[in-house]
C-alpha cells in the first residue's frame, strides 16, 4: 500500500490532502493515470510541469523522473507549484 499526499491546488482539485492506494510496481506516469481515473480528472491534468513530485521526500528528477518505479510502502507527494509575477 502507498500513501499519496496532495499539497496545494491538487488537494483542492481532488478534495483530499491524502489517500492510500496500492501502486507498487507502477511508474509515476502510471500513477498519474490512476489519479485521473480515481478523481475523474481531465487527462491533461498532469501534462504541464507545474508539479513537484517526491517519493519518500526525494524529488523524482534525481531518481528516474516520471519513469521512477514506486515500491510498496512509498509515500508519494504531489506538490502544486503556483507562482505569479
Amino acid at each position: 500500500m502507498n500513501t499519496i499526499k496532495m499539497i496545494g491546488n491538487m488537494s483542492i482539485l481532488c478534495n483530499t490532502s491524502e489517500f492510500s492506494i496500492d501502486v507498487s510496481g507502477l511508474t509515476i506516469r502510471e500513477l498519474f493515470r490512476k489519479i485521473n481515473n480515481k478523481f475523474n480528472l481531465n487527462d491533461s491534468t498532469f501534462l504541464n510541469e507545474n508539479f513537484l513530485i517526491a517519493i519518500n521526500n526525494t524529488e523524482i528528477s534525481v531518481l528516474n523522473g516520471k519513469d521512477s518505479i514506486i515500491s510498496s510502502g512509498d509515500i508519494i507527494s504531489i506538490i502544486s507549484v503556483s507562482h505569479g509575477g
